[in-house]
């Protein structure tokens, strides 16, 4: 059975659930931990290398050799960074959870944003380019919609994999001038201007993150999500 669109299995909806609110996902965050966390308890720009662990407790290093210790530690490292093996467990992390994290897939997805003094592209909500060159620059979003920013002049494109891996290690230029020749090949009739602001995330190369997205490959067994847990 095909459940993509069956919300009651977990698919999507017929709604419109893309989240536009400037704030981010952070303020859900913040506003639960107001209610209980105090500002001596938060330390910020605090990168974690070591979590030395036993049945006494646990003692969390920083990058600056600072120490936390505390009876339990709740990690919420994501499934790239414990791929990648940036935070040293001690001891190592039993071999039946370093399966399942290895089992799972760190995806790259990587949005492009360009701001235009005018629009000049499609009303709709979303477009597609096919190119000869599999993921090109395929998916296309309209910011500049009466549902989402209208009048903002924004619009975005989407790539993925080995395309997003491929544009992080380029420079902002050449990747922006290759967009550009897209655009231009979409529309053809038009004169298309170099846009006003250019922006994209190098999510993969970014440590904190090394990705975007995880994934459950085909092959996966669903105990291997608890064994990750």
């Amino acid at each position: 059975n095909n459940f993509t669109f069956n919300t009651d299995m977990g698919g999507f909806s017929d709604e419109n659930n893309l989240c536009i609110d400037q704030r981010g996902f952070k303020t859900i965050i913040q506003a639960e931990a107001a209610e209980f966390l105090q500002p001596q308890q938060v330390s910020l720009n605090s990168v974690v290398t070591t979590i030395a662990y036993s049945g006494d407790g646990v003692t969390v290093t920083l990058e600056d050799n600072t120490t936390l210790t505390a009876d339990y530690v709740l990690c919420t490292f994501s499934l790239g960074v414990l791929q990648y093996g940036d935070i040293a467990f001690k001891p190592t992390l039993p071999s039946w959870k370093m399966e399942a994290i290895q089992s799972m897939v760190m995806a790259t997805y990587t949005k492009i944003f360009l701001q235009f003094e005018e629009r000049f592209w499609f009303d709709t909500e979303m477009a597609i380019y096919a190119d000869m060159e599999r993921g090109r620059y395929p998916i296309w979003q309209n910011l500049d919609h009466v549902k989402f920013f209208p009048g903002s002049g924004l619009v975005f494109v989407t790539v993925t994999g080995d395309f997003s891996l491929r544009i992080e290690g380029m420079q902002d230029s050449d990747v922006q001038e290759e967009v550009m020749e897209v655009l231009r090949a979409m529309y053809p009739n038009t004169t298309v201007p170099d846009p006003v602001a250019f922006h994209f995330k190098r999510w993969h190369a970014d440590p904190l993150f090394r990705g975007s997205y995880s994934n459950w490959p085909p092959s996966f067994l669903r105990l291997g999500c608890y064994r990750i847990v």
